[in-house]
């Protein structure tokens, strides 16, 4: 994923001889060897991602250093295929299983006309309203529960809703497709925390055409909002940051915006904006603080109240600034409920790396132990791209037992 340009250790040389710093000095600030960093400057070992960042805020570089040594890989050719073709689900009773779709296109003509009869109205009230509730439960053991293992309890019950919209008409189809829509755009989610990026486009394709035909934009707002998420795991900071913007559509309600800058920061803080990444997350705020919460289920994490509170920490690590992050999000941490076992170790694993790259090595190991209990539950792609970074940073205290025992469970658990 790094790749260092030839002149990379030059210019760090400059700029570190003109903030008035001695290789000495750069290692209490950046917790690397004078060894280290003499072989950097020199060109004879390539710069990690994370010195560079480190780097780029101690001297004011503006993200100029980390520009020099890392090259985002090539990015994918998105999935745009939104077909319903035909879905196969593979249940082991060992535990493993899979979502597929095969097939072409379903052509609107091959759909059955809806049926004389609403399916909507049961004995007991509206079946959308049990839909709603059946999705509140579902988020809920998403929270604690495998994403291989959720995702195709999410699929079978977006099938089902696919049914009911295509029986319904006037505005019982309008609201079945919406809720439809919003179980897509969470089974994208899981299938992106399952590892399965491809997948992951294809659901937030579906989303997005269900909201279109039911006349709402919100979603496909949103679905941007998904798509920078993916290029923020993939480093694109340039990207992230072009798909956050495009979905601030001023008709869309302050929710969807107010995530999308959020987006926008983390993407800012990526390329190592450190202004434009703060003044972005101001705006965020103001954003999201005009929320009046919108009927249905809402968009983006159900367990955070603070979301830009814990995106300031995340984006602080990726600003070069560990100290920092690991206070913001030490505190941000202590308002997420226990039960939310998939936002804890999201967070904790940005925490214990910030912790370690800061050298609190021993508080780092502390959180490290609390987040690889929670991951082993919800098995979470995302999460363990930290926790391998995580990895990383620790191997720099060879000779800490703790450390050196975290880095076992981490290689045992990834």
């Amino acid at each position: 994923m790094t790749q260092a340009q030839p002149h990379f250790g030059a210019e760090l040389r400059r700029l570190r001889l003109a903030a008035g710093y001695s290789l000495t000095e750069m290692v209490n600030l950046t917790y690397y060897s004078k060894s280290h960093l003499s072989k950097v400057e020199n060109g004879l070992k390539p710069p990690s991602e994370d010195l560079a960042r480190r780097c780029d805020a101690l001297l004011g570089a503006a993200g100029e250093l980390t520009r020099l040594a890392v090259a985002p890989p090539p990015a994918a050719p998105p999935a745009r295929d939104t077909g319903r073709g035909v879905w196969l689900l593979r249940l082991d009773p060992t535990g493993p299983s899979a979502f597929t779709v095969l097939g072409q296109p379903e052509s609107p003509r091959q759909r059955q006309p809806p049926r004389a009869s609403s399916p909507l109205r049961t004995a007991d009230g509206t079946t959308l309203d049990q839909f709603r509730a059946l999705f509140t439960q579902i988020r809920q053991i998403g929270q604690s529960l495998d994403s291989d293992a959720l995702l195709p309890m999410v699929a079978a019950q977006t099938h089902a809703l696919y049914r009911v919209t295509d029986e319904s008409t006037g505005a019982d189809r309008r609201a079945a497709g919406l809720l439809t829509a919003r179980y897509a755009e969470y089974a994208g989610w899981i299938a992106q925390e399952a590892g399965d990026d491809h997948s992951a486009v294809w659901w937030t394709e579906q989303a997005v055409e269900l909201s279109r035909d039911a006349g709402d934009l919100a979603m496909a707002s949103y679905a941007l909002v998904r798509r920078a998420l993916m290029a923020m795991y993939e480093r694109h900071a340039d990207q992230t940051v072009a798909l956050a913007r495009q979905a601030q559509d001023s008709r869309c309600g302050p929710r969807v915006r107010g995530l999308a800058t959020l987006r926008e920061a983390q993407g800012l803080a990526l390329a190592g904006d450190h202004r434009g990444c703060l003044t972005t997350l101001d705006r965020a705020q103001l954003l999201l603080a005009q929320d009046s919460g919108e009927p249905g289920p809402v968009l983006g994490t159900s367990t955070v109240t603070d979301p830009v509170g814990l995106v300031t920490g995340w984006s602080l690590l990726d600003l070069g600034r560990p100290a920092e992050a690991a206070e913001v999000l030490r505190r941000e941490l202590a308002h997420v409920p226990p039960h939310a076992c998939r936002t804890r170790a999201r967070f904790g694993a940005r925490l214990a790396r910030a912790l370690a790259a800061s050298a609190q090595v021993d508080e780092a190991c502390a959180v490290a132990d609390e987040v690889l209990d929670d991951y082993r539950q919800v098995h979470s792609a995302t999460i363990g791209t930290d926790l391998r970074a995580l990895g990383t940073t620790l191997r720099r205290w060879p000779k800490h037992q703790h450390a050196h025992l975290i880095g076992l469970r981490l290689a045992a658990a990834i």
